[in-house]
Parts: structure tokens; sequence; C-alpha cells
């Protein structure tokens, strides 16, 4: 499967909640980069569990794929969003919030970059500058900041 098939592909299970389909499209030692963070599979899958479990319509939408001639595939002005209608939401150290109704959707990530070896996903880097970014940018979005 060529890399931007393959990137569609990943997606569309991503945004459909699939994270074993999307797991087996990864390489065994995949990771990704968000704000020069490295996490691992098993870090990417439990916070986006749970920001699946207490946002069950919560889709990644980006503007355009640029598959360049090197391989590396990037997703523009990438947009994750979602209504916070399923299970109380924290992360790390911050309490969980009850469901709240508020739709969230957080500033464009500028670009995805996708890196693939033998036919599979080995890494992608996430750049952005946005005050809404990540669980920071969800939880802020459902009254979750400030908290005592």
């Amino acid at each position: 499967m060529e890399n931007a098939k393959l990137t569609r592909e990943f997606m569309r299970r991503y945004n459909n909640h699939d994270l074993p389909g999307a797991r087996a499209m990864l390489t065994d030692d995949y990771f990704t980069v968000f704000r020069d963070h490295e996490m691992t599979w098993d870090d990417l899958k439990s916070e986006t569990q749970k920001i699946s479990d207490a946002f069950p319509d919560y889709k990644f939408l980006f503007e355009r794929l640029e598959a360049r001639s090197d391989g590396v595939v990037i997703l523009h002005n990438f947009v994750p969003s979602g209504t916070h209608t399923g299970t109380p939401y924290g992360f790390g150290p911050c309490p969980e919030i009850p469901p709240t109704g508020v739709h969230v959707q957080n500033d464009p990530e500028e670009v995805i970059h996708f890196y693939f070896r033998n036919g599979k996903i080995c890494q992608n880097a996430v750049y952005t500058d946005g005050e809404f970014v990540g669980p920071v940018g969800i939880y802020t979005q459902i009254g979750g900041f400030p908290f005592a």
C-alpha cells in the first residue's frame, strides 16, 4: 500500500476509534513526537482511549494530504474535535470533569509528518503552536482550567 493510502487508512481507523486496527499499521517500535515530547504507542493509546471514551464523536480532520517524493506524508491543518458527552475527562494530575456537552475544537496542528518503514508507519511528528492543543486544549475548553 502506498504511503498516502496507508496514512488515509490509518486515519480512518483512528477516527473510527479502532485502536487495534490502527496499531496493526504501525511498526513495533513506533513513536510520535508532540511538541518535542516523545510518546510510544502505549502512551498514545492510553490518552486516545480516554479522549474517545469522553468524546464519543472525537475525530481528526485535515485540510490537505501531501505525499512527498521522499516518502513522507504530511497532513496540513489537522484539527481534532468532539463533544464531551461520554465519560468524565481528566489527564495527568488534572481532576476528571463530568460530561459537559461542550463541543471542543482544538487549534489546527500545522502539520503532521508520517514516516514509514517496510510498509508501516514508524513515526509521526506533530508541529503546532496554538493555544488549544492536545489534552490541555481539550481540558481547557470543557472548563478544566484553572482548578484548585
